[in-house]
């Protein structure tokens, strides 16, 4: 199937129902599944703004709109590109999510694009997905490694917290609460003997 093809979104999503039925014993199907979701996860969306009255340089679709100080700008992203890498991002929260610690031999290669993508702005969707995913790969690490999963990502969670405060974005900052928390709970419930799980600094 080449990646233009309409029914890879479908095959995409009936694979993660499939993932929410067999749990653990999906492990077996997820090697043939990793470079595609890695493909797409990694799409860029050529996110630009540029001049409205300066000629368009890319296909993709735009929408012209005003910007204090900067008037009529013209907004443009990859949407195909779009579709694609939200579709990643869901398989690999739902998947993550029913496999548990079966997903243990995926955590290392989707870590750093889970993080890279849990503070991302051009779309609060695949933000909301990333942040998601890092709880189900702390789950599936185990301890001790996931209490330093957890201390390392700290200061990512602290800082966007304070960049939503600084533009008074509630929302922002309540998703990043909430990704927080959700990781805490997560390490409450599951690890027996790692139980320190933020330093003192």
């Amino acid at each position: 199937m080449k990646d233009d093809d309409p029914q890879d979104a479908s095959a995409k999503d009936t694979l993660t129902q499939c993932a929410g039925f067999l749990k653990m014993e999906f492990a077996q199907f997820m090697p043939a599944l990793m470079q595609p979701i890695l493909n797409d996860a990694n799409l860029s969306l050529d996110f630009r703004m540029e001049n409205a009255d300066l000629p368009q340089t890319t296909d993709n679709m735009s929408l012209k709109v005003k910007v204090k100080g900067l008037g009529e700008q013209r907004v443009s992203l990859n949407t195909e590109n779009l579709v694609k890498k939200t579709g990643a991002f869901a398989l690999i929260q739902q998947v993550s999510e029913n496999m548990g610690k079966a997903f243990a031999p995926y955590v290392e290669p989707l870590l750093p694009i889970v993080v890279s993508h849990m503070t991302f702005d051009h779309s609060k969707a695949i933000k909301k997905l990333a942040l998601k995913s890092f709880t189900n790969l702390l789950i599936a690490a185990g301890e001790p490694v996931n209490v330093q999963m957890m201390q390392q990502s700290f200061n990512l969670y602290v800082e966007n917290l304070e960049k939503s405060l600084t533009r008074h974005d509630e929302k922002g900052a309540k998703i990043m609460i909430k990704g927080l928390a959700n990781n805490l709970r997560a390490l409450n419930k599951h690890n027996t003997t790692r139980r320190d799980f933020l330093t003192q600094a």
